[in-house]
């Protein structure tokens, strides 16, 4: 992992689960699923082995996730996302409030799931806003 490039890219071997069987309610509290906590915890397991030991030290960070599943199945990109997005809190960034730009692609399937993450350093004075009025 080379910071120095402005971008890393990290691969897992798995996708991450949906946001709809991350967390659960009961007895008026929200908490995490045991298929959250074990997806949570695979994906640190999978960071470390590739490296990852502190997060990155930009402030404004870009992301783009590729999500290439072994089936057709269709599922909604942006709930995967979510879970992954907050599974590497304090291990690629200190907190996903960092993300500045985000790109999801849901690929055609391959014989093997897996997850493919760029995280790149955007410019802190970039802020695109098509929709500001002069």
């Amino acid at each position: 992992m080379n910071l120095n490039s402005g971008s890393v890219i990290v691969e897992l071997p798995f996708l991450p689960v949906s946001v709809n069987r991350a967390f659960r309610t009961g007895n008026r509290k929200f908490f995490r699923s045991d298929s959250y906590e074990v997806f949570k915890r695979n994906v640190v397991a999978e960071l470390y082995s590739q490296g990852w030991f502190t997060p990155v030290p930009w402030k404004s960070i870009g992301v783009a996730i590729w999500l290439i599943p072994k089936s057709r199945h269709l599922f909604d990109v942006d709930n995967r996302a979510k879970t992954l997005l907050d599974a590497f809190n304090k291990q690629i960034w200190e907190d996903d409030r960092e993300i500045v730009e985000l790109q999801i692609v849901r690929c055609f399937p391959e014989e093997n799931e897996k997850t493919i993450v760029k995280i790149y350093k955007v410019d802190a004075s970039y802020s695109p806003n098509p929709f500001k009025r002069s």
